[in-house]
């Protein structure tokens, strides 16, 4: 049988997944390249801020409390860098409305997911925020 061409087809779509907790980076970085997505991960928000400038990814996922540098600190930070700026960035916390600077978070990202993130949901949101806008007016 022959092999499929695969040098025709749009290449995966890139997540960068910032998180302090290991073992949630490895959950998020299986369902993610299940579903088949290019994932790079960070444990903070300084290491997400490199891997960022470095490898430009379509999406992160970024942890609201960290180590280092926190999930807001490392969102401004790429917004402020034209490199950046237009990244989508998907806010996660496991504080929710508790965590002194939620308010902030939940502006600086595109959108905030609240944690315990399920897989469909998680799917969902990325399929939206992937999805190419609707022009005006047709």
């Amino acid at each position: 049988m022959p092999q499929h061409d695969r040098r025709h087809e749009p290449r995966p779509q890139s997540v960068l997944v910032v998180d302090d907790y290991a073992d949630l980076r490895t959950m998020w970085r299986l369902w993610l390249s299940m579903w088949g997505f290019e994932v790079r991960e960070a444990a903070n928000g300084r290491m997400a801020t490199e891997a960022a400038f470095d490898k430009k990814p379509r999406i992160v996922l970024m942890d609201l409390s960290m180590p280092v540098m926190d999930g807001l600190s490392a969102v401004r930070r790429l917004r402020s860098d034209p490199r950046t700026s237009d990244l989508t960035v998907i806010g996660v916390t496991a504080h929710g409305r508790t965590h002194p600077a939620f308010g902030e978070f939940e502006a600086a990202c595109d959108l905030l997911l609240e944690k315990p993130v399920e897989p469909e949901t998680l799917l969902v949101q990325l399929r939206r925020v992937l999805r190419p806008a609707v022009k005006q007016g047709k």
